[in-house]
């Protein structure tokens, strides 16, 4: 056998693929082989680019977005081709091998260690990327071509093995086991289709998520599923995975006529692909590792700011509903500045913790008048100083008159609703008519919520991206801090604009806010298709009914969202249209409303919201404030925890929530299991989204399992009836062995107070776990340039001795923290000894607390712990922070 061994120790750009170099998304590619490298039409100049994570290879300094071009409908200005050569002939290129075939050619190249590209170029040319794929990708990985008996030949990845045969013109992409996990056909390929033979056994996940007009069925996939950005909280992504160990990502735009066939159990078929030239990337590994691949191929996802861990109060109107004109005593309708400050003011004097503060439409003059019909220029992007004063231009420099003093001094962040539309009779609308800015299908139509005419202006054009935000830049630079994206779902176009609008919208809000400052972007968007991702777009669910029934829903679209890679995910807390709650009339009652806040405190945007008028603070719910209150201070305990899965996510691809089928792939119990789910990796939460129930069955996978609030422990693989016997206080959290959790105090918004004491409670078991923990300034993209702060925390247990670690930090930030103080459960204490030196034994926990210094003090069973009924012994170390240390236990 002959074999040809390649090593790329560099950054490999890999032919037919748009962007490798971080230049324009949509230019024209050359896939000729130049002296060993590949040459790409100079595009628009990238922004700055972001520095690489820890430990992932080939993404530091990559190429931002800035700059792209628009694809949709678009011929590409050049297209490229191969030069043929012999049929059958199997070339070695950088990353793999081509394959000609008549006129035609396979790229197969390998892309990181666990995925392969399969890329078929008809008579050897090749098309631009779409939005599918990050513009900035590159790839640098080990690779090998062996040549195999009758011209076949093998590309090796890591542990994974993409095989060419020619005598059935077939690409097999086979794990380490030597198992054989799908196959691709090329006359498949030729046809633009990808058709993927797998196993009939295995089960699918992935395609997308039902939004709030559709009906939620099954976390699995298997029939004919619609591939498309959608409408109302619909999730959409050319990406088929399974917990057999395999997963595909198709490089194609959705539409209204997409589908992907999972009806016959034994394809994955991708029809109507968008591109001619069919590209296709085949992934292995277990969930983890094919999410790690997917975010290397589609983008990586920008870190929201701190405060987007903590909770979100949206609303509109308030007290009366919101309408353009005053009421017949001429008063002002909906929400106006003294209501605004009321709302706030009730948050603090109750002290409900709270981030930030969502506007609609009553922020701005929507409609293009004020109050009395007279027009007002730049209408909708503007403050509506009628309604709030203290936001107009050169207020004076005191909480009082000054809106924007008021929030700052309260740790509120304001943020405000956009729409996708533009009055047709007004400066703006006659300018985007001279520019052609118009989405050229969508219709005029008068606005349902005033009697304006309007229409969508065409998010596809680099042009209109740069003008809708810098229609937007004053009232960024006066306080905004996020964007609520509402509505581009609904174009009404004709072609696929709406397909692609939501996306665009928020890539242009992105680029824009990044061109100008470097303070984070956080935006929620009404739907989401795979590439968004890559410019802070949170998806939230849609306008979705109230009621139990609605409530339990969101369950199975938020973790099959986040099966299609919309991983921040958000609901509107509540829910948004009254008439199906627990209340006369339909209204959300005391106990759905404690319930709902409970569900959304464990999800990743933490957020309420209601129809107009419609009151979401806990105080308007009677006994249901409580609990609901309970659920916000526990979610900014956990903030330091929460903010350590943003980094993962950015990282490995996997954020904060996920089913539970990740961790247990194998687990048949858990292929289509909704009612519980990961909380990062070592909390399991199952909300209770039944009126008035008194117990719940809940499932443990394998492990041990610990009670948050009472302690007991659930042995795993096996499902328990778990009683709900304290009223709507009850929340079925659970703690996985081995689990190690910072926390930080009680604290009213995120920084409030500075965190110069981090709480790790730790739960060890008798293998050895971690937990990274991660820190940076939560507002800026510093860390981009290597400004953060990582420290791996370990622990694990023996007969007699507990040790726990902490690594030497990476990143050059430095935190406030100066102590650590370690909770170590399970286990008393007769010694401790830091860095091998004997610990100072300071008796009890309060004298701990009270220290200049180090030291360690033991708990019993009797000890007062921070959740009612947990009585495990625990022993209180405090520490150094920020230095690598290791503690040994010696038990009794």
């Amino acid at each position: 056998m002959n074999r040809i061994h390649i090593t790329a120790l560099g950054l490999l750009l890999l032919p037919g693929l748009a962007n490798c170099n971080g230049k324009d998304s949509h230019a024209p590619q050359n896939t000729s082989q130049i002296g060993g490298s590949f040459e790409l039409q100079k595009g628009e100049p990238g922004e700055k680019g972001q520095a690489g994570d820890k430990g992932i290879a080939g993404d530091k300094g990559p190429a931002g977005d800035k700059g792209a071009t628009g694809d949709k409908g678009e011929t590409p200005a050049e297209l490229t081709a191969v030069r043929p050569i012999n049929e059958d002939t199997i070339t070695p290129r950088p990353g793999g091998f081509d394959v000609q075939l008549q006129n035609d050619v396979l790229e197969v190249r390998a892309v990181a260690s666990n995925a392969f590209r399969v890329h078929f170029l008809p008579d050897g040319v090749a098309t631009s990327a779409t939005r599918v794929i990050d513009p900035s990708i590159k790839f640098g990985v080990p690779y090998e071509v062996k040549s195999l008996p009758g011209k076949g030949a093998d590309l090796i990845a890591g542990q994974n093995t993409a095989r060419w045969i020619p005598r059935t013109s077939t690409i097999e992409i086979i794990n380490g086991t030597k198992k054989v996990l799908m196959s691709l056909k090329t006359e498949d390929l030729k046809n633009r289709d990808v058709i993927v033979r797998h196993d009939p056994e295995d089960t699918l996940y992935g395609v997308n998520s039902d939004g709030a007009e559709e009906r939620s069925e099954n976390l699995y996939r298997d029939r004919a599923q619609d591939l498309k950005a959608g409408r109302q909280g619909h999730a959409g992504a050319p990406f088929v995975w399974s917990t057999a160990g395999y997963g595909v990502l198709v490089d194609t735009m959705g539409s209204r006529k997409s589908t992907v066939n999972l009806a016959n159990k034994r394809y994955i078929d991708f029809t109507r692909n968008s591109k001619p030239d069919v590209d296709a990337y085949l992934m292995v590994g277990t969930p983890f590792e094919i999410f790690g691949a997917m975010a290397k191929i589609s983008g990586r996802t920008p870190l929201f700011p701190k405060w987007a861990m903590g909770f979100t109060n949206s609303q509109w109107g308030a007290d009366d509903a919101w309408n353009d004109k005053r009421n017949g005593s001429g008063q002002l309708q909906g929400m106006t500045e003294p209501k605004f400050r009321n709302i706030i003011k009730g948050y603090r004097e109750r002290n409900i913790p709270i981030d930030a503060f969502t506007f609609d439409l009553d922020w701005t003059y929507w409609g293009g008048m004020d109050s009395s019909g007279t027009k007002v220029p730049n209408a909708q992007f503007q403050w509506n100083t009628e309604r709030f004063p203290g936001m107009g231009p050169n207020r004076p420099q005191n909480a009082d008159d000054n809106m924007r003093l008021f929030a700052e001094q309260q740790g509120i962040k304001l943020t405000a609703i956009l729409k996708p539309r533009v009055a047709v009779d007004s400066e703006e609308g006659n300018f985007l008519k001279q520019n052609d800015y118009w989405m050229p299908t969508a219709p005029i139509f008068k606005d349902y919520f005033t009697s304006t005419q309007m229409r969508h202006v065409d998010f596809a054009k680099p042009a209109v991206r740069s003008w809708y935000f810098g229609q937007l830049k004053n009232v960024f630079d006066g306080g905004i801090k996020g964007w609520w994206n509402d509505e581009a779902d609904s174009s009404e176009a004709t072609d696929e604009g709406n397909e692609t609008e939501g996306l665009d919208m928020q890539r242009g809000l992105y680029d824009g806010q990044r061109a100008i400052s470097n303070e984070r972007v956080w935006s929620i968007n009404r739907n989401f298709y795979l590439g968004a991702q890559r410019h802070a777009h949170g998806l939230w669910s849609g306008d979705i009914d109230n009621g139990f029934e609605s409530m339990a829903l969101q369950r199975q679209r938020m973790l099959s969202a986040i099966n299609a890679g919309a991983q921040q995910w958000t609901m509107d807390g509540g829910g948004f249209r009254n008439g199906k709650g627990t209340l006369p009339g339909g209204g959300t009652g005391y106990e759905d409303y404690a319930r709902w806040v409970q569900f959304a405190a464990f999800t990743p945007i933490f957020r309420v919201h209601g129809d107009n008028a419609v009151q979401r603070q806990p105080w308007y719910y009677s006994e249901g404030e409580a609990p609901a209150v309970a659920a916000i201070r526990l979610r900014y305990k956990l903030i330091p925890y929460i903010y350590s899965y943003e980094h993962q996510r950015r990282k490995n691809g996997v954020g904060l929530v996920r089913p539970l089928l990740f961790d247990w792939p194998n687990d048949e119990n858990v292929r289509n299991h909704v009612d519980s789910w990961m909380f990062g990796e070592w909390l399991m939460v199952s909300p209770v989204v039944q009126q008035g129930q008194k117990d719940k069955w809940i499932y443990y996978p394998e492990g041990k399992w610990i009670d948050w609030r009472w302690g007991a422990i659930h042995e795993g693989g096996k499902g328990e009836k778990y009683g709900l016997n304290n009223g709507w206080t009850d929340l079925p959290l659970f703690i996985r062995q081995g689990a190690i959790i910072p926390m930080q105090p009680d604290m009213q918004y995120v920084g409030e107070k500075p965190l110069t004491q981090l709480d790790i409670e730790v739960y060890p078991d008798t293998k050895r776990t971690s937990f990274e923990y991660y820190n940076d300034d939560g507002k800026t993209y510093d860390y981009e340039n290597g400004v953060y702060f990582s420290q791996l925390f370990s622990a694990q247990k023996s007969d007699n001795k507990v040790e726990f670690e902490t690594a030497a930090p990476e990143g050059r930030y430095k935190p406030e923290t100066e102590y650590y103080l370690v909770k170590i459960y399970g286990s008393t204490a007769s010694a401790v000894s830091v860095n091998g030196q004997p610990a100072t034994s300071l008796g009890t926990l309060d004298a701990l607390k009270h220290a200049a210094g180090p030291g360690w003090a033991a708990g019993n069973e009797t000890a007062p712990s921070t959740r009612e009924g947990l009585k495990d012994p625990v022993t209180y170390i405090r520490i150094k922070a920020g230095e690598k240390q290791n503690v040994v236990l010696t038990t009794r």
